[in-house]
């Protein structure tokens, strides 16, 4: 939206919250800005209710008419997914299954080998580094793995 957009919009919201309040007198001492009545009453009699619906119904077009002017851009995930190798990705989760099997038999792991397991996962994607993540917790979780310093 643009700032003119914004500003406009301010303005509708402050005249909700607002409207039905009395004015606060001015400190005497300062000037006042005199308006002709007519300006203060010049509302036209065909002029729509303005209420939170209509003020949706506003912003809602202003969204989407911007996400039509916007290009698509691909998430961080989705451009991540795009450069993965299914062969290097079959290969790192072949190499993670190992390791925590490799943990289980030994039955410990120190916490230098849990940060060098999260770092060999990092390449994968989130769906799998959460999966494999999972897996060594709850080995830990059962005892199977003990963590030592």
């Amino acid at each position: 939206m643009s700032v003119l957009q914004l500003a406009i919009l301010a303005t509708i919201l402050f005249v909700l919250l607002n409207g039905d309040r009395e004015p606060r007198p001015l400190p005497s001492g300062q000037p006042v800005a005199v308006l002709p009545e007519t300006t203060l009453q010049a509302q036209p009699a065909a002029a729509p209710a303005i209420n939170a619906t209509l003020i949706r119904n506003i912003v809602r077009s202003e969204l989407d008419a911007f996400a039509a002017r916007t290009p698509a851009v691909a998430t961080d995930d989705e451009a991540d997914a795009n450069r993965i190798d299914p062969v290097e990705t079959d290969a790192r989760l072949s190499w993670a299954r190992e390791s925590i099997e490799y943990y289980r038999t030994v039955g410990e792991i120190s916490e230098r080998e849990i940060d060098e397991f999260q770092r060999e996962i990092a390449t994968l994607d989130p769906a799998n580094q959460k999966a494999m993540l999972s897996e060594l917790f709850v080995e830990i979780n059962k005892g199977n793995v003990r963590i030592r310093p």
